[in-house]
């Protein structure tokens, strides 16, 4: 077995690495993301890590009851959310990505969710 062999014998999540040439965040990985302790009223003005983000997108994702029978991931890399799956519907992918986009530290949503819609 090559190198390149591999690298994308883990699945999607290594051959999205693999494209980016950097390490990543996968989907189901678990962190307990501490943030920096600030004073009283204070808010703190670092962003968001890729591993709390990460956290922040499963736990959304899990908490819908629609969202959490999809097949779908998300990639972090430095504020950057890439999605991948497959989605029933053009809604489907619509709503997974506005839901992404309103967890802080996103800064960007790469949605290459690809839509299988339902023959009759």
């Amino acid at each position: 077995m090559d190198r390149d062999q591999r690298h994308y014998r883990g699945g999607l999540s290594n051959v999205l690495r693999a494209v980016h040439h950097q390490p990543a965040v996968r989907s189901g990985d678990c962190f307990t993301g501490a943030t920096p302790a600030t004073a009283a009223g204070e808010t703190s003005s670092v962003p968001p890590d890729d591993a709390s983000i990460q956290s922040h997108i499963d736990a959304t994702l899990t908490a819908d009851p629609t969202l959490s029978k999809l097949d779908v991931s998300a990639l972090v890399e430095n504020g950057k959310v890439t999605i991948v799956g497959s989605v029933r519907s053009v809604e489907l992918k619509q709503r997974v990505e506005k839901v992404i986009r309103t967890i802080k530290g996103v800064t960007n949503v790469d949605n290459q969710l690809v839509v299988n819609e339902a023959t009759p």
